[in-house]
């Protein structure tokens, strides 16, 4: 028999197999075992995706060596099985990863320092609209100070005063972070000043705040 006609007989298999999955669920899954399937740019927004979809997610990126920008946002992927796909990150090669209005919650800040923790790769993060005011928000930040990320937008998150340390932390240690947006939260009150003050020691060029773009003024250099 042919190395075609194989091929084919397998494939064949593999839809038998799922084709009581729905629509993305089978694209991901055949993904996961032939990786050249998916496309460099998945966009899988406003698609009614839960926490069950995330196994099915995490095997199609887990193994996949060219998707690069993929969009789940205005879903609702809070729970348990977040975990799979965060862990799938961690392999993937994806630069842009799309997460605002998920339902995502401050237990879900775990997950996602696993997954930018030991993430190469991922350079833009999207979590607008979510609610991850918590003490887990520490565990995001702390992440966040040996990740490649380079723009992390955080805007309408519920965030609070009791949230600013932790954002100083994560920003003070960074090394590539450019673009932090923080618009839509509620950040003032006295711990407001830990990330003011981390903000001059930071590499970070554009700040969006509650609807203000700033540019941190650097001190200018003394020869």
């Amino acid at each position: 028999m042919s190395a075609g006609a194989i091929l084919d007989r397998e494939m064949a298999r593999l839809y038998e197999e799922i084709s009581h999955l729905p629509w993305f669920c089978r694209t991901f899954s055949l993904a996961g075992r032939h990786p050249e399937m998916l496309p460099v740019c998945t966009r899988l927004y406003d698609n009614h995706l839960t926490d069950s979809s995330c196994p099915h997610l995490a095997s199609g990126i887990r193994n996949n060596q060219t998707l690069r920008t993929l969009n789940l946002s205005r879903n609702n992927l809070k729970g348990p099985h977040f975990r799979d796909l965060m862990e799938a990150l961690t392999t993937s090669r994806i630069e842009k990863l799309e997460l605002y209005n998920n339902h995502l919650t401050d237990s879900s800040c775990l997950h996602l320092a696993s997954g930018i923790r030991n993430n190469q790769t991922l350079r833009t993060l999207n979590l607008y609209g979510n609610n991850l005011e918590g003490p887990h928000f520490r565990d995001l930040m702390e992440a966040l100070t040996t990740s490649w990320i380079e723009k992390l937008q955080l805007s309408s998150n519920h965030l609070t005063d009791s949230s600013c340390p932790h954002l100083a932390s994560g920003i003070r240690n960074n090394q590539t972070l450019r673009t932090l947006d923080l618009s839509g939260n509620n950040l003032e009150g006295p711990q407001f000043r830990d990330l003011m003050e981390a903000l001059t020691t930071s590499r970070i060029e554009e700040l969006q705040e509650n609807g203000w773009v700033q540019r941190p003024q650097f001190p200018a250099p003394v020869y």
